[in-house]
């Protein structure tokens, strides 16, 4: 190849233009010329680490690929995941059981109807007392959301360390 038809190639290679016929008949002439001029060091140099890393994977990586989907395909289920619903049920049969047949509850079947009646007789007074109420339900919760951010930097660590760990096996 000249010095011109190499030049227009290695142009078009760069810009994405040229075809993997062009692709490999650059790597074949940098393959086997020692002798070439400076500027086209560059691209010799990508060229020879492209196609080492093509070839770099080996089989065990194949291997490797395979076995970890089979292991995530054995791990997951199709449906309902019965393990995430344990501990809904069980709070569902707690909730139930304190509720419904707890013997000392001081709720009972004459009880259940409700009679409405108001508790106070002046409007505003009612309204500072349901503000005053949902204020402190309001800190209550906000309380509870800075120790569920403190969980989820933990949990977000933890998921670090665990990619670590699958990174590394």
């Amino acid at each position: 190849m000249e010095y011109k038809e190499l030049k227009i190639v290695v142009d078009r290679f760069w810009e994405g233009e040229c075809s993997e016929l062009e692709e490999n008949q650059l790597r074949e002439y940098f393959r086997w010329n020692d002798t070439i001029p400076e500027e086209f060091h560059p691209i010799k140099k990508y060229l020879s680490l492209a196609s080492e890393e093509s070839s770099g994977l080996g089989l065990d990586f194949d291997l490797k690929v395979i076995k970890a989907v089979e292991d995530k395909d054995r791990n997951t289920t199709k449906g309902i995941n019965i393990k995430r619903m344990i501990p809904f049920a069980a709070a569902a049969a707690v909730a139930i059981g304190v509720f419904f047949f707890n013997p000392n509850s001081p709720v009972t079947p004459e009880d259940s109807i409700v009679l409405i009646e108001d508790t106070y007789e002046d409007p505003e007074i009612a309204f500072l007392e349901v503000k005053k109420a949902l204020m402190m339900v309001s800190n209550k919760i906000n309380k509870g959301k800075e120790y569920s951010h403190e969980i989820g930097k933990f949990s977000l660590a933890k998921d670090q360390i665990q990619y670590q760990d699958k990174k590394t096996d």
